[in-house]
């Protein structure tokens, strides 16, 4: 895993603050500065969770192409922005 999101992760990234939480969207600037705190980047991820639950899901609830990627995004937030974090300064996991 490459340790900053791609254009594409960032894309969606973009597109969920848009919607859910534009406060954030500032932030953006300082995503590979990693200057955020953990309520920012929980906040983030909830963006992005609501765009899943929204748009990422097909009838019989399964994940589509793009909830798929939403996960992964999810998933990716919290591996280089939270975990690191949270080993660094010895919290539980």
């Amino acid at each position: 895993m490459s340790n900053s999101l791609n254009v594409r992760e960032k894309d969606i990234l973009l597109h969920s603050l848009r919607n859910y939480a534009p406060e954030l969207i500032e932030q953006m600037a300082f995503l590979d500065q990693r200057l955020f705190d953990l309520e920012t980047i929980r906040r983030m991820r909830q963006a992005v969770g609501s765009e899943l639950a929204d748009k990422g899901f097909e009838p019989n609830d399964e994940p589509n192409d793009y909830g798929l990627e939403l996960e992964a995004l999810i998933g990716k937030i919290g591996d280089l922005y939270v975990w690191p974090d949270m080993r660094k300064r010895k919290y539980p996991i």
